[in-house]
Parts: C-alpha cells; structure tokens; sequence
C-alpha cells in the first residue's frame, strides 16, 4: 500500500529542512555514518518496543484480558508511529550525508 508514500517524502524533506536549519552539513562521511547509525538505533529500538508491546498484546488476549490487550495494542501504536519519526531522520539525514558530500566535491 502505498496511500502515504508522497506524505512520507514531504516528511522526510521537511526533517532534512529542519535539521540543516540547526546544524551545518556534515563535515565527513564519518559523521553523517554516525549520525545515520544513531537514527537506524533509535528507529529499531521503537520497533523492538512496538513488538514487546504486541507479543504482551498477544498474552492478554490467550489470557481473555481484553482491556489490558487494548493497553498493550495502543502502546504499540505509539512506539509503531515514533518509530516511523525516526524512520523519516534516518532519510533526511541519508540524504544530508549525500548532500554534504556533494557540497565538498
């Protein structure tokens, strides 16, 4: 599905605007590498947290504990969307290593 696809680029164009509004290019590989390593971190450390929250989702409804269920799915949504967010960083900042090397070239 890809109902959000051109809504994802918008979002990635305007991390990308945001973080060269704070912050200078970078002034290596190096750097946009580490700073790309600690997006993909973050991103998957909200995916390890959305698939706890699902799997404890799973447990409250083999137990028929609908509500606590419930609890756990809305939690996992959170993480689900903050791991989106830093999905979109790790773009922008793909990008921004792209252009700061471009930009020393």
């Amino acid at each position: 599905m890809n109902a959000i696809k051109s809504d994802i680029a918008a979002a990635v164009e305007k991390e990308l605007a945001a973080a060269n509004e704070e912050h200078p290019l970078f002034s290596s590989l190096h750097e946009g590498y580490a700073v790309a390593k600690e997006e993909l971190e973050e991103a998957l450390e909200e995916l390890n947290e959305a698939q706890r929250y699902l799997e404890y989702a799973w447990n409250a409804i083999r137990d028929n504990q609908p509500e606590i269920a419930m609890q756990h799915i809305a939690r996992m949504g959170f993480a689900a969307e903050w791991a989106a967010i830093e999905s979109c960083q790790l773009a922008a900042m793909a990008k921004k290593a792209i252009d700061s090397e471009k930009n020393r070239k």
